[in-house]
């Protein structure tokens, strides 16, 4: 495991999804016992780790490339299996899930995604969402 970069416990408090600067993702339960880890394709490191509520979903940005030229934004099962990938042009600052995992929103600063069981529903620069009286908030952790 080389250093970390992301820590984060899933709201019920049984598992914990760990990102490393050497591209690893590890999810534990809370007793400390290693559950999977992987070695997350092509990526220069782990950057953002996010998990559902109940550890169904973990979400990761990866940064590839040394200057971060790009990202991905890849969402894992409780299982390890890779779910779902989306390239970005930009790396992520932000990433949420819904309590219910059933929605998924990022943000690179300038633009927010906004994903419905994985599918793209809406995307607006932060422009747009001053003109259209929308409230955002974005917490950094």
């Amino acid at each position: 495991m080389g250093p970390l970069c992301n820590i984060k416990i899933s709201a019920d408090g049984e598992y914990i999804a760990v990102g490393t600067s050497n591209s690893q993702l590890f999810l534990s339960d809370k007793n400390g016992n290693e559950l999977w880890s992987k070695k997350v394709t092509d990526t220069f490191f782990v950057s953002i780790v996010v998990i559902s509520a109940h550890g169904e979903y973990i979400a990761v940005d990866t940064e590839k490339g040394f200057f971060s030229l790009f990202s991905s934004f890849d969402v894992y099962s409780r299982e390890g299996n890779l779910l779902w990938r989306y390239e970005i042009k930009n790396p992520l600052k932000a990433i949420a899930i819904s309590g219910d995992g059933h929605y998924l929103a990022a943000s690179d600063g300038h633009i927010l995604l906004i994903f419905d069981n994985f599918q793209a529903i809406e995307e607006y620069a932060s422009s747009e969402c001053a003109q259209e009286n929308k409230v955002l908030t974005v917490y950094y952790l």
